[in-house]
Formats: C-alpha cells, structure tokens, sequence
C-alpha cells in the first residue's frame, strides 16, 4: 500500500500564523511608505508656493525704478509697492530750468515699449514725493505712449512728448532717463492668507497714490488682480508681518525681506528671503 504524506493541523496553524505576521510586516511597510511620501509630498508643495511667490515678487523688484519700493501694513493686510521700469535710455536737453512739454533723447530701440499709460522719470534719487505726477516733479506723464513706442525705431534722435509743460526737479549726472509703467503691488490679506498682485490702479485719472494704498484702495477683481498664493500666514515674532526693509542710502542698495508661512494638516514651512534693490539713479 503506497504511503501518502501530508500536514498534520499544527504544522497548517503554524505556517498560517507565519503568513499572517508576514503581510502585516508587508502592510505596514507599504503604509508607512505610503504615509511618508504623501507627507514629503505636502511638505514639498508647501515650500513651492511660498518660493514661488518670492521668486517673482523678487524678480520684479529687482527691476524696480530705484527708490519706489515702499512697504505699508494694517490690521488687514500687508503690501509692497514699486514702479517698475520699462527701459531707460539718454536725454540731451531736459526741462529744468523752464518748464516745456518736450525734450529730445536717443531712442531705446525698436520694440522695447509699449503700454498705456507711460512716464517719464529722471534723477529719483529719494522715494519722497516720487509717486506725485506733477508740473515739477521726478516723473512726468508721456502725452503719446503709442508714438513714443513707434519712434524707438528711428536711427535718429526723437522728441520725446509730455502730456503738458513740465520742469524736473535737476538733470541726471549720467543724462539718463527712465521709462516707467504705473505702480504694482503685492498684498498679503492676512485674514485670508491670499497673496494677490494689483496693476491698473489710479487714484484719479492716471495719478498715482501719494500715499500707500492698502487693500480698500486697490483693485478687487480680475485681470488687475491676480492671486499669487494662498494659504499665507505671518509670523509675530518678526517685526513685519510680511515685508521689510532695511535702510538703504546712495551708497548701499535697498534689502527688501520676506517673511512668509505656509500651514497645512498642523505643519508649517517658513521662508525667509532677502532680495537686493538697485536704488542708484
């Protein structure tokens, strides 16, 4: 009689048991595994948002028109404000000692300017009534942005045109001249931890705000504003919710800081940025 071999009932309990303790070990891992790359991943999304946020608010400044970033806060947001520069090009007579609504100036080269509105500033060497368009201020209004932009192809010197008689304040050292947009800025609504950017905005006409305007005073829809980033929040142990400056003088640039914080599922990444500002005119 042929023997047939088999497994007794303990031998089928103990190989039970050891496949059991086996895909717990494996389902642990692959949950951990699971766990920590959906953890690394938020952490990695919550460091995107704020470095991007800071990466192009950054680059902007450092195209700023020197000495118009100013910084602004309140119960309600916290906001920096510059003027960013189109181009800039080299003047040979400028409205100084009278007043005149044109001056004469090499053009900056075909296809290198277009919007509307577009000014003129020379010499801004302190931020101190920078933002008033006046008769004798730092920065005049064009009186024609489309021929303007037309006339940088000319291989000849051009005339430029104001939109009324105006009188610098004093020449440029370098006879340069700057062509520049109308003011932008990035708040951070520290109740909703919304980081927008504002263009178009006017505080009658095409003047700019003498003062820092603040979230009631800027755009409250699109396309002149644009959300940037969400889910901000400041840290208290900074003197600046936000944004800061350091002192700046004609002999240093301006330092412009960032303080920023992003939270989700009870972590947070704070970044800290340091963006240098060419404030020579």
């Amino acid at each position: 009689m042929k023997k047939v071999s088999g497994f007794t009932l303990v031998e089928l309990v103990i190989v039970i048991v050891l496949l059991s303790i086996m895909s717990l070990a494996s389902v642990r891992f692959i949950a951990n595994f699971a766990e920590g790359y959906v953890d690394t991943s938020r952490r990695q999304n919550m460091a995107d948002v704020t470095q991007l946020a800071i990466e192009r608010i950054g680059r902007e400044l450092r195209n700023a028109l020197p000495n118009s970033v100013r910084i602004s806060n309140d119960a309600n947001a916290s906001c920096i404000e510059y003027i960013p520069v189109l181009g800039a090009s080299s003047y040979d007579d400028l409205p100084v000692a009278t007043a005149s609504n044109t001056f004469s100036a090499i053009p900056l080269g075909a296809g290198t300017i277009s919007g509307d509105p577009l000014y003129v500033a020379v010499y801004p060497i302190t931020g101190t009534n920078l933002y008033s368009v006046g008769a004798s201020t730092m920065i005049a209004q064009l009186g024609n942005p489309a021929q303007f932009a037309a006339d940088q192809a000319l291989a000849t010197e051009i005339t430029v045109a104001l939109n009324g008689n105006h009188q610098f304040p004093t020449e440029s050292p370098a006879s340069r001249f700057f062509i520049v947009g109308s003011p932008v800025s990035y708040c951070l609504n520290t109740g909703t931890g919304d980081l927008y950017r504002y263009e178009n905005y006017f505080d009658g006409g095409s003047d700019f705000y003498t003062d820092q305007p603040m979230l009631a005073d800027l755009p409250s829809s699109e396309p002149n504003r644009a959300l940037l980033a969400t889910d901000i929040t400041t840290v208290a142990a900074f003197p600046n919710p936000a944004f800061a400056s350091l002192e700046i003088s004609l002999q240093r640039n301006a330092l412009v800081v960032f303080d920023l914080q992003v939270s989700d599922a009870g972590e947070s990444v704070r970044i800290q940025h340091v963006v240098q500002v060419r404030n020579a005119p």
